[in-house]
């Protein structure tokens, strides 16, 4: 019961799940591959988001309903009365018209009311803009010197982490993998994003992790499984993996345990919750030599792609959110995996009332 309403807790979370709670990944700029209860515990706050929609309990519906159904027998209308409102609720249980009710109550809680983190947060954008004026080609695997470029700038302005939201899947030219590896040995911390393999057995189901090439993991030696798991409206509601925390690290629970935050080992089963535009700073990609000195110092900085177009037209590594069922637009993935971070460091996710 208690579908529509929500705590605010202190958590941990992390992107697509293949349908077991502990499967994580992702691909890199040359992947095609789309990523896709909580036990209440002391000091959680009931949040109090002006905008809360809340949703009739079937649960406590039916408990109201049959308990009386036996002093309304010599009462036949009102024993009717009773018999069809159970049946009515256990129908919306049962259906999928009580997800519908579980996702709207949800989305509204950030139609009128959301909020910023006071965070150090920079984005850059692997965009359109960055793509044409670096000659890169989207669906192909950006130069490894760009990457080693931009990775000096940052340890030359003290960013305090980098994190990776690109798979490194193969070594390339062993000369320029090196330049990029000892780019990122100058860092004071980098995280790479791992992704995940279904295992195909007749008698086995799961998933591992595929890391990241040599000699990438040497340098960086964090890594992370990037997913996302939205559902089945296409909208990304969740943490993953979900419950956490799964069987192998997530790209955010690292992030969060490196920067510093308290996370939770005990299984919990943390909802997302967005904030406002401008939360982060955002930047195209090309323009990351261009900042002023010591731009990015003691930032930590994201590195992802971002769509061609805000359309939620099914390109790669493009989401939707609560906000696109009034402004129409999806996001990158990166946006979301920021998100995931910030509510663990924070501890800021959201939870289902019991």
């Amino acid at each position: 019961g208690g579908a529509g309403r929500y705590l605010a807790s202190s958590g941990e979370g992390d992107r697509r799940s293949l349908g077991d709670p502990g499967l994580p990944g992702r691909g890199d700029l040359d992947r095609r591959q789309h990523r896709r209860q909580l036990r209440s515990r002391p000091g959680h706050r009931t949040l109090r988001d002006s905008a809360f929609q809340p949703r009739l309990d079937m649960g406590l519906l039916a408990n109201l309903a049959v308990a009386p159904i036996s002093s309304f027998l010599m009462m036949p209308g009102l024993a009717l009365g009773a018999a069809l409102t159970v049946l009515a609720g256990l129908i919306l249980w049962s259906l999928p018209v009580g997800d519908f009710w579980v996702r709207s109550s949800y989305d509204y809680l950030f139609r009128f009311g959301s909020r910023s983190v006071t965070n150090n947060v920079i984005i850059l954008q692997l965009d359109s803009e960055s793509y044409d004026r670096l000659k890169q080609t989207r669906g192909q695997p950006w130069e490894r010197q760009l990457h080693a470029q931009v990775l000096n700038r940052l340890a030359d302005d003290g960013a305090s982490m980098v994190v990776f939201d690109t798979f490194f899947r193969n070594p390339g030219d062993p000369a320029v993998d090196e330049e990029l590896a000892a780019a990122m040995r100058r860092q004071r911390c980098v995280v790479l994003m791992a992704e995940q393999a279904r295992v195909t057995h007749s008698e086995i189901a799961g998933a591992r992790p595929l890391l990241p090439a040599e000699p990438f993991l040497s340098a960086a030696t964090n890594w992370g499984v990037a997913w996302l798991d939205p559902d089945l409206d296409g909208v990304v509601r969740r943490h993953w993996p979900f419950p956490s925390p799964g069987p192998y690290q997530s790209l955010t629970r690292t992030v969060a345990r490196l920067s510093g935050g308290t996370l939770l080992d005990e299984p919990h089963f943390p909802w997302l919750r967005y904030y406002r535009h401008n939360t982060w700073v955002e930047l195209s990609y090309r323009f990351a030599l261009e900042q002023p000195p010591n731009f990015f110092r003691d930032k930590v900085v994201f590195i992802g792609s971002h769509p061609r177009t805000p359309l939620p037209d099914g390109e790669p590594d493009e989401f939707s959110t609560p906000y696109t069922r009034w402004s129409g637009e999806a996001t990158g993935g990166v946006e979301i995996l920021i998100t995931s971070f910030l509510n663990l460091i924070n501890d800021d996710w959201l939870r289902r009332a019991p």
